[in-house]
């Protein structure tokens, strides 16, 4: 579209505008160029800065496009033009949010700017209403897939039966309409999966970049690294959900960046505040435009997951590590790969840059630590002596000292001018591992923690003497970061995932950020209502309200015991909703727990191996209990003593359920799916079959078997229906009233619903899981179906109607 500008610059004005009145956008793109410079005259004199100015901008220019068919006397434009931009001027600050503080830059600054993207402003806030009309221009071949799912919302399978082509070459089409639909509205094929935070601001978090289908997200996944800017005006938080962006006053979200298809290990912003790099397990590095929210470029060449990256002083190389062993240097402006260099006999875990930009230190999981030339790349010395694994390092803010937490609980302090030992630092009487040393950015004062104490420590290097510590709440001091000003710290929680930001000089709490967890273990629906329960981290429990998304309670399991192995790694309500058991692992015990207390009713204990599973009856008066050794234990609830036991003599039980009628227990074990009869206690038939066995009140449950879904009686000797799918199913969930199912794609990205009868699908979905997804549940009502996956995040789907 911006090829055709050309042909109108030798129109008048007058004959633009009777193009525009008969709607020729090409016409109202030269017309925008025409007259932008005047209008912004007028904004530049009514707005306070940059980003004010172009809203108010495509404010104008989608006004003049609504209105101008009205315009009788064309030769009245400019002053009509000119009340327009007025009016949108006071209309903007009237109702809009903007920063005070910002100092407007100059106009010739300005005028550049919106002289040169103007048109593209007005076309990309076009777009959608744009594609629409195209959609039905596109070449023959692809058309008719483009408006089947653009415009009829049909899903890839669905397209796939209709045209009788495989899925494949439906995504395949769907990238070359992707690819036409960009370069004809001029947008860029390498944007990244990220938006503008504008676009945000009216909407929940939980609905942030959501896949089709989906309706909520629960949780920001499980954090590895946080960053703040160098103006202290944003910070950034990544992990295995991708990277949030913060207001680094405020703490309010700002943006969400996707797009890697792994975790995100570490993020770093540059000087000038302008990019955001990420290092990520799917080995790559990617550069964010913070202005735009934009992927800017990805940068490959680590042959394995990348584990640190950081910017030169000037902005203008990043340097990264990774699990191949080796630290590369990227050109910032080109993407290319300046030089790499080798130095640890295994991976590199971190490389930070000096504050004087002369030095760089790498940290290898050889237990070694290495000083560069951070122009050049040469190798400088290895700083010898220290004795156990490096956990952390940091540069003084004069460059002359680099820390180092050790695993045992020291901090060495090392000249980086002449490689000694200055002094050696016993930073807990435990022995325990120092987790993370900073040394603040603005003096020699050095703050560290370590995985049991719960204290951040001050200490004064020049002495080895601890100046001061801040309390942290129990088990919450895994990761430190200073603001740039050295009067902020910021700490994340390794139990909830909360972030803690601290006055480091009264050692007082100003706000946290909530949403994070550790890694997924388990959930489970309640049978009544829209509770869903979720055991993420250590020692905590979470209850969730499907409907509203919004988090009911969490419950701490151990709240007086630190213990990092200490998981929740099975759950199951009773059928009153009330009552929840828990599997934890490493003691191996069970336990009854209260949801509305909060409280443990009850403790089952002995087990000598790890607990895999738990299934209340339908009566809810006998708990049954699965370990890893497959052995299940019955327990009588009211008497809280193990009855039987049952030895199945496989290696792992998966899952196990009760049959409606309380008679059978069946058991996914080894491939197989196993019916106990619990009164002669004897396995009267065996089928073969994974996934999670699911039963309805018709004694009907499904399992996946090479390449089908099956659907058994559990009195029949053969499949009720057999359903074949492309692809290995991983997990199954049944809906409540037994006339759906859905189930994961092995090592894919989709869920897909079926009729229960027919076996057909109703709809499938990407569900942008990153890495692999674990579970899936209905709820009560089978309305909703929850996924949850490594990414330690929840989506809520709304389950397609027959």
């Amino acid at each position: 579209m911006y090829n055709d500008f050309p042909i109108y610059c030798d129109l008048t004005d007058q004959e633009l505008i009777l193009l525009v009145q008969d709607r020729n956008e090409s016409a109202f793109a030269e017309l925008m160029k025409r007259w932008t410079p005047r209008v912004w005259r007028v904004i530049i004199a009514n707005s306070r800065h940059q980003q004010d100015a172009e809203e108010i901008s495509n404010d104008i220019w989608m006004s003049v496009w609504q209105n101008i068919t009205g315009l009788r006397n064309v030769d009245s434009f400019g002053a009509w033009l000119h009340r327009i931009a007025l009016n949108a001027c006071k209309r903007y600050y009237k109702t809009a949010h903007h920063r005070h503080s910002e100092i407007p830059q100059q106009e010739s600054v300005l005028v550049e700017h919106i002289d040169q993207h103007a048109a593209e402003q007005y076309y990309n806030k076009q777009l959608i209403t744009d594609v629409k009309e195209t959609v039905h221009q596109l070449p023959k071949k692809v058309r008719s897939v483009a408006e089947l799912y653009y415009l009829e919302s049909w899903t890839i399978r669905e397209i796939a039966e209709k045209f009788k082509m495989p899925s494949g070459t439906v995504k395949s089409r769907l990238r070359d309409i992707r690819t036409i639909l960009r370069q004809e509205f001029g947008v860029a094929t390498d944007r990244g999966d990220v938006m503008p935070a504008e676009s945000f601001q009216s909407q929940d978090v939980t609905k942030w970049k959501l896949p089709d289908g989906a309706k909520a997200r629960l949780g920001k996944g499980c954090t590895f690294d946080m960053a703040y800017s160098n103006d202290g005006l944003l910070f950034a938080t990544c992990g295995t959900y991708g990277i949030w962006l913060y207001d680094g006053r405020t703490g309010k979200e700002l943006n969400l960046f996707l797009g890697h298809t792994a975790g995100v290990h570490c993020v770093a912003f540059s000087p000038d505040n302008s990019l955001l790099a990420s290092a990520s397990g799917d080995k790559t590095i990617r550069l964010w435009d913070l202005q735009s929210g934009d992927q800017k470029m990805t940068l490959s060449g680590h042959t394995d997951r990348v584990t640190t990256v950081t910017f030169s002083q000037d902005g203008q190389k990043l340097i990264s590590g990774g699990n191949d062993e080796l630290i590369r240097f990227w050109d910032v402006q080109t993407g290319k790969e300046i030089r790499t260099i080798a130095g640890h006999a295994d991976g590199v875990s971190e490389v930070i840059c000096s504050p004087d930009g002369e030095l760089l230190a790498s940290n290898g999981n050889d237990e070694m630590i290495h000083l560069w030339n951070a122009h050049t790349g040469e190798f400088i010395r290895t700083l010898k002596g220290n004795e156990d694994y490096i956990s952390s390092i940091s540069f003084s803010a004069d460059s002359k000292m680099l820390a180092l937490g050790e695993r045992r609980g020291k901090i060495r302090i090392w000249d980086t001018r002449t490689g000694n030992l200055l002094r050696t630092i016993t930073a807990t009487t435990t022995n325990d591992w120092v987790n993370t040393v900073l040394f603040s950015p603005t003096e020699n004062t050095l703050v560290s923690n370590n995985l049991r104490d719960d204290v951040i420590q001050f200490w004064d290097v020049t002495k080895g003497e601890r100046i001061k510590s801040i309390q942290s709440p129990q088990d919450t001091t895994y990761n430190i970061v200073f603001s740039p000003d050295g009067e902020t710290l910021a700490n994340t929680d390794s139990d909830d995932g909360t972030i803690r930001f601290w006055d480091v000089a009264t050692g007082s709490q100003l706000r946290t950020i909530d949403g994070y967890a550790e890694i997924f273990r388990c959930m489970t629906h309640s049978p009544v209502g829209n509770v869903l329960a979720i055991a993420s981290g250590i020692k905590r429990l979470q209850l969730w309200d499907t409907k509203t998304s919004e988090l009911i309670k969490t419950i701490h399991l151990y709240p007086h015991l630190f213990d990092r192995w200490h998981i929740v790694a099975c759950c199951a309500f009773a059928p009153d909703g009330i009552r929840l058991a828990c599997g934890e692992n490493n003691y191996n015990s069970v336990y009854i727990l209260n949801t509305e207390t909060g409280e443990k009713e009850q403790v089952f204990e002995g087990f000598k191996n790890d607990i895999a599973c738990v299934a209340f009856s339908v009566d809810g008066n006998t708990l049954a209990i699965g370990d890893e050794e497959g052995n299940i234990y019955l327990w009588d609830i009211t008497s809280g003593k193990n009855t039987k036991k049952l030895e199945t003599k496989s290696s792992h039980i998966r899952d196990l359920v009760f049959s409606p009628d309380g008679r059978f227990l069946i058991i996914s074990v080894d491939g197989e799916i196993h019916f106990w009869d619990l009164t002669t206690e004897e396995t009267i038939k065996k089928i073969p079959g994974r996934c999670i066995v699911h039963l309805t009140d018709c004694q009907t449950f499904i399992c996946y078997y090479n390449g089908e879904i099956q659907s058994w009686k559990i009195d029949g000797d053969k499949p009720i229906n057999s359903f074949e799918i492309d692809k290995m199913a991983y997990e199954i969930a049944y809906s409540p009233n037994g006339e759906t199912f859905a189930y994961s794609i092995f090592e894919g990205d989709q869920i897909c619903f079926c009729d229960t009868h027919t076996g057909k699908i109703i709809a499938s979905y990407d569900h942008e899981h990153i890495d692999e997804l674990w579970f899936l549940g209905y709820s009560a009502d089978g309305c909703t179906l929850a996924s949850a996956g490594w990414d330690s995040t929840v989506k809520l789907w709304d389950v397609p109607q027959l």
